[in-house]
């Protein structure tokens, strides 16, 4: 995972580590996504936020009902497949 100083603030060595660290239990305790890059920026001192990916879900409408297609019953599987797509 990189870290990312967005107001140009030069972190030390022990500054580093300790952001870090604390980023890691923030992953840990908000099940963040995929994390990727640690931003870091000073604010009445050191503050940091923790970006990951969205984890997207594709839902899928069948005579009125939401859901995902792994949840549907065999009879809306079916339905689904027979579906014509009017897409681009």
């Amino acid at each position: 995972m990189k870290m990312k100083v967005l107001d140009g603030s030069v972190l030390t060595a022990q500054e580093q580590s300790e952001i870090m660290a604390a980023a890691q239990q923030v992953i840990e305790e908000d099940k963040v996504y995929m994390p990727h890059t640690v931003e870091v920026w000073r604010e009445d001192g050191l503050c940091f936020r923790v970006c990951g990916e969205v984890p997207i879900e594709r839902i899928r409408r069948i005579t009125g009902y939401l859901s995902k297609v792994n949840n549907f019953n065999d009879a809306k599987k079916a339905e689904l497949e027979h579906r014509v797509s009017h897409a681009g």
